[in-house]
């Protein structure tokens, strides 16, 4: 038994390697044998092995194309953590919550990419939720998947309720002086412009830009760029 754990592990080990490697094919191929090793020994289809490993192929299936496989693995992994959530209460402990929670974000982003905004907004309110369970209300993971939130409810023409969530998450960033913290105030600059107040966009993406620069963030840099151009824009009329 021990030496069948053993050999197991070894391919759990490989099968990360070959993921973090870009080998998506291999890395398919040996989470799939790891997978049904587990099970063969006794391993429970909801637990959190199980669903970690779920979660890892649909990564793999997204990465493929295969949405169906992908959504298919997602709903699998979310239905099982959030039904073990529920049974434990206030007893659950943080690795279940955190494989919830991470469930939970990845079936939202598959949901925002394909258009289907309301079901996103849903898990991402969970999420936000679990998060806040894990970290408090101003851990950083709470703040990425606020930040996730906002971005769903402003494509769905909430924007008022979006600018409400990022000046928290601005907020509370510059308390913890996150390295997103420019990202942030650069969604809030977009979402503002949205809502017709052009000076309040053209404030927080020029701080955004400013602090970027700071620490050399090219990428922020130029989303900052991107928004005071849509700004200068909207003062000339222009659209």
């Amino acid at each position: 038994m021990q030496y069948q754990a053993a050999v197991t592990h070894i391919y759990c080990l490989m099968a990360n390697l070959a993921m973090e490697r870009g080998l998506v094919g291999q890395a398919e191929r040996l989470f799939t044998t790891v997978l049904k090793r587990i099970l063969a020994e006794g391993e429970a289809q909801d637990s959190n092995a199980v669903v970690e490993i779920s979660l890892k192929l649909s990564q793999i299936f997204l990465s493929n194309g295969d949405l169906a496989k992908a959504e298919q693995g997602l709903t699998f992994s979310t239905e099982a953590m959030g039904k073990k959530v529920a049974a434990a209460g206030t007893d659950v402990d943080e690795d279940t919550l955190a494989l919830y929670g991470m469930a939970l974000d990845q079936q939202a982003q598959l949901f925002m990419a394909g258009n289907r905004l309301r079901e996103a907004e849903k898990s991402f309110r969970e999420a936000v939720l679990v998060a806040t369970k894990l970290h408090g209300e101003k851990g950083e993971q709470v703040l990425v998947v606020t930040n996730s939130l906002a971005t769903v409810l402003s494509m769905q023409g909430q924007d008022a309720a979006a600018a409400q969530l990022l000046e928290g998450v601005v907020a509370a960033a510059q308390q913890l002086d996150t390295p997103h913290l420019t990202a942030y105030m650069v969604n809030l600059g977009l979402v503002r412009l949205k809502q017709g107040m052009v000076d309040m966009a053209r404030s927080s993406c020029q701080d955004a830009r400013k602090k970027a620069e700071e620490v050399g963030d090219k990428e922020v840099i130029a989303e900052a760029d991107q928004c005071l151009k849509e700004v200068q824009l909207a003062l000339s009329g222009t659209t």
